[in-house]
């Protein structure tokens, strides 16, 4: 009956000690690949040899963190503009509350001036949703502080948040689109893929609430 689970060939190549030394003197490496050198290193010391898939690991590392490899890094480091570092600590903040991207925000949390590589940095910040979130946080404005406002007719009611509310309970059963409101905050972005005003209501200033910016138009006097 022939093995389903054939056992590993042993990788006793003259090039694996000198790979290990040229990685561990690397202080360049991302922590996963330096965890996993220095894993391989001590495998190697004790063993003499390394599995047919750590050599293939170590032989990808290893191209990774080549000549070539670390010049392309530092270009891409010295282009790495200030409008980029922006996003990608936007995007930092909001993988954070999410958990995706587990590593690569600890790694920033630990280093507010970390850069991620080109690749982390596309997964992260150009993907659909996260291209959302730094728009909310970097698109200008629809509203000022202190401007008056409505709710549009086909405004979500499930989308709002009331904050504060005094004696006005039943204002989600019966929700006027016609009610003025001032806005006190035009910004705020939240842990989701909407912006919204904090704003309080003229005829019931005990009620303070989170609508959302697309929710609300420009107070017409009457029109």
């Amino acid at each position: 009956m022939n093995n389903r689970y054939p056992s590993s060939v042993k990788i006793t190549s003259d090039d694996i000690a000198e790979k290990l030394d040229k990685l561990k003197a690397n202080t360049g490496l991302q922590p996963y690949d330096s965890s996993l050198v220095n894993s391989f290193a001590d495998f190697y010391k004790s063993k003499g040899y390394l599995t047919d898939r750590q050599y293939a690991i170590l032989n990808k590392v290893y191209e990774a963190n080549s000549n070539e490899r670390m010049a392309e890094l530092q270009n891409w480091r010295d282009n790495f503009t200030e409008e980029m570092k922006n996003n990608f600590r936007v995007c930092c903040e909001y993988y954070d509350k999410t958990g995706y991207f587990g590593s690569i925000v600890s790694q920033w949390k630990k280093d507010k001036g970390y850069i991620p590589t080109k690749s982390q940095y596309e997964k992260m910040c150009c993907n659909t949703y996260a291209k959302k979130v730094v728009d909310n946080h970097s698109r200008p404005t629809l509203f000022n502080n202190g401007d008056l406002v409505q709710l549009r007719a086909n405004w979500s009611v499930n989308a709002s948040k009331i904050i504060e509310k005094g004696s006005f309970h039943s204002w989600h059963n019966s929700p006027d689109s016609k009610m003025t409101c001032m806005v006190i905050d035009n910004k705020v972005v939240q842990n989701d893929l909407h912006r919204y005003c904090k704003v309080f209501v003229l005829s019931h200033p005990d009620i303070i609430m989170l609508v959302r910016e697309k929710d609300l138009k420009q107070y017409r006097g009457g029109k």
